[in-house]
């Protein structure tokens, strides 16, 4: 019986569902299939440089357990998503210390370290973006931009 119980709840795991305590399935959060195409049409909005470099943003985001809009959205609220980057540095991080060799390892950077550091691991998407930008108005400004690429 145990094996089976174990075998039914692997089987929902793999189909987004979850057994409740009443063995009842209990529809959990499944990871967007449309993501590509939700950040495509982000990007194309905003007019953003190509190519959008829509898969590293997420394998970082799904790597890092980040949700996956967070790093779109600083990027287009940094630098317009690159119109107005420095040393491929689309996130305005430290933009005098720090210069990329290409805009896939910023992007890397950036999701070890939002996702990794202690400063902001364990942190409310709110407290991540006041430790990121102090600005008072910014948490606000970039979950305005992340609705945009998913409510």
């Amino acid at each position: 019986m145990k094996r089976i119980l174990i075998q039914t709840w692997a089987a929902c795991l793999l189909l987004g569902l979850s057994v409740a305590a009443e063995n009842k399935p209990v529809a959990l959060k499944v990871i967007h299939e449309d993501r590509p195409v939700l950040l495509e049409k982000f990007f194309k909005h905003y007019r953003c440089p190509e190519p959008y470099y829509i898969e590293d943003y997420l394998e970082v985001a799904d790597r890092y357990g980040l949700d996956f809009r967070l790093l779109p959205a600083i990027s287009v609220r940094e630098t317009t998503c690159g119109r107005f980057e420095k040393n491929n540095n689309r996130f305005g991080f430290h933009v005098e210390r720090y210069g990329f060799t290409s805009i896939p390892g910023a992007i890397l950077f950036m999701g070890q370290r939002i996702g990794r550091d202690p400063l902001y691991r364990g942190l409310s998407l709110t407290k991540i973006l006041n430790r990121f930008n102090s600005r008072e108005e910014y948490a606000e400004e970039v979950k305005a931009l992340m609705r945009q690429i998913d409510p």
